[in-house]
């Protein structure tokens, strides 16, 4: 049985863990949304150390080019982290065999399937046996389900002044 001290440990461990990533992220700064033309941020005005700068740069020249065409911007669909053709060429061929074949294909057996619950048997035997009556010269229906000699009713002692309602 689950106890608070089961509770208790992983929460300690999240909080614990929140403290350590919060005191690493100190250095990161809000950014402004007045309307001065900050849009551009140059070295001059960050105050970077040179192994900063030099990153910054290189983080500067790979995101300056947005052009999706090319491989740096690929972005995987997952079938592949290699090879741009073959993730595509998987890509599209799952989505086909999910929506043609599964959907498609398989709404078509569903309904074009066997009759497995044998819904049309019981009215095509209800018509036949509608014919041997009409042949025979029965009614269509007939009350007597159980014929009334078979049927053993009560007696009036054994009923009493139990109420009875037709």
């Amino acid at each position: 049985m689950a106890t608070l001290q089961h509770f208790a440990r992983p929460c300690r461990q999240v909080l614990t863990n929140f403290a350590r990533w919060r005191g690493t992220c100190q250095h990161i700064r809000a950014m402004s949304s007045s309307g001065k033309d900050d849009s551009q941020l140059t070295q001059d005005k960050l105050n970077l150390d040179p192994s900063v700068r030099k990153e910054f740069e290189e983080l500067r020249e790979h995101f300056g080019d947005a052009n999706p065409d090319k491989l740096k911007n690929w972005v995987s669909y997952g079938w592949s982290r290699d090879d741009r053709e073959e993730d595509t060429f998987h890509s599209n061929l799952m989505n086909f065999s999910l929506f043609t074949l599964i959907f498609v294909c398989g709404s078509y057996i569903l309904l074009y399937s066997v009759d497995f619950k044998k819904r049309d048997w019981v009215m095509r035997e209800a018509y036949l046996e509608l014919d041997r009556r009409e042949k025979a010269g029965l009614p269509l229906v007939d009350p007597y389900f159980v014929p009334p000699e078979q049927v053993v009713l009560p007696s009036e002692e054994e009923i009493g002044d139990t109420e009875i309602i037709i």
